[in-house]
């Protein structure tokens, strides 16, 4: 509970009409369309969801190939 909440993956236009995709001030994604830059936040937020995920996992012994 006492966790700090992360900022919110936000999408927005820049001033050459370019979509990006930020968090905060760092910008992790662009795009051409607000379509493509939606996908794309819909792309990193599950791929966050997916690696808290795999970090709760009780650890593994490596495969051997």
């Amino acid at each position: 509970m006492g966790r700090v909440q992360r900022d919110r993956l936000t999408i927005r236009r820049t001033a050459t009409g370019y979509w990006v995709v930020q968090r905060g001030a760092v910008q992790l994604a662009g795009a051409l369309t607000r379509e493509a830059a939606e996908a794309e936040r819909e792309l990193l937020e599950r791929l966050h969801n997916r690696n808290r995920r795999r970090s709760r996992l009780p650890g593994r012994a490596p495969s051997r190939i």
